[in-house]
């Protein structure tokens, strides 16, 4: 298999890496029923989701009996297992966290911080850890943790690409970002702080996308609200574009409520735009 640039490694799925692993060494595998792997049990939930850090499976498995799935799963599992202690011993990070399984690729950052950052130095630091984050798509769990995270480096800069620290660069120095959100309560100045993130946007029309369509899978659905703030450039902690999001990631704990203004948005407002992958 011919060798990959780290952007290169970084854009390629998972799924699609092990295609081109398998179709490198010629090896094809038809899944046949067979017991889960004993090691994976543990991470099977009551409603039969196997969420493990080297394999989070879309449908049910069946711990007690054979089926093809058990047979997916315990694939994944034992391929990934095996880059990722590869990786690990190599302290390889652009490589091991394709394998470790999206849902846990932060987690796995928060608790390996201090380690990676000895091992990397602070550049390769902050460019995993924007990798790690661009990955996550409800922040709410773990946003707790980021102001440990970004100030335990030099310079937080380094978490943007070349082509992201241009566009940061070209920003005013004071401007309107925009943060799409939705709650089942209804929303005053009161208690408008709790639908504070870190990820907003200097596109009004893809938050209001979040609002409407991303934000009432982890949050309520009665109402949809678009947050504006007025934030001065060096409130800015980077500039994501990998998703196409154009996201301003600040840190949520210092912001100005007094410069921060809400808006309901109409359940039949008209989209002017779309993402054709879910985020």
């Amino acid at each position: 298999m011919e060798k990959m640039t780290d952007e290169e490694k970084r854009r390629l799925s998972l799924i699609e890496f092990h295609k081109l692993v398998k179709k490198s060494s010629r090896v094809e595998r038809t899944f046949v029923s067979e017991r889960l792997n004993p090691e994976l049990l543990p991470y099977v939930d009551e409603k039969g989701y196997l969420k493990h850090l080297f394999c989070c499976f879309p449908f049910p498995v069946s711990p007690n009996q054979e089926s093809s799935f058990n047979s997916i799963c315990n694939e994944n599992y034992n391929v990934n297992k095996k880059y990722y202690e590869q990786y690990l011993r190599d302290k390889d990070y652009d490589n091991l966290f394709l394998f470790i399984d999206r849902d846990f690729k932060l987690k796995w950052f928060i608790d390996h911080f201090e380690e990676i950052y000895r091992n990397v130095g602070d550049k390769k630091y902050y460019e995993l850890l924007n990798y790690v984050l661009v990955e996550v798509d409800n922040h709410d769990p773990t946003r707790e943790h980021y102001s440990k995270l970004i100030s335990y480096g030099k310079n937080h800069l380094f978490m943007m690409t070349e082509d992201e620290r241009k566009l940061y660069d070209e920003l005013p120095e004071k401007f309107f970002i925009y943060r799409g959100t939705s709650s089942d309560k209804k929303i005053t100045k009161e208690n408008v702080k709790g639908l504070l993130g870190n990820s907003w946007s200097i596109d009004r029309e893809i938050s209001i996308w979040f609002s409407l369509k991303h934000s009432p899978k982890y949050r309520g659905s009665n109402h949809f609200i678009l947050l504006t703030y007025e934030v001065n450039k060096s409130e800015i902690i980077s500039y994501f574009t990998t998703r196409g999001e154009k996201e301003i990631f600040l840190d949520y704990t210092k912001i100005n409520l007094s410069k921060l203004k809400f808006q309901l948005i109409p359940k039949n407002y008209k989209l002017k735009v779309s993402f054709d992958k879910p985020l």
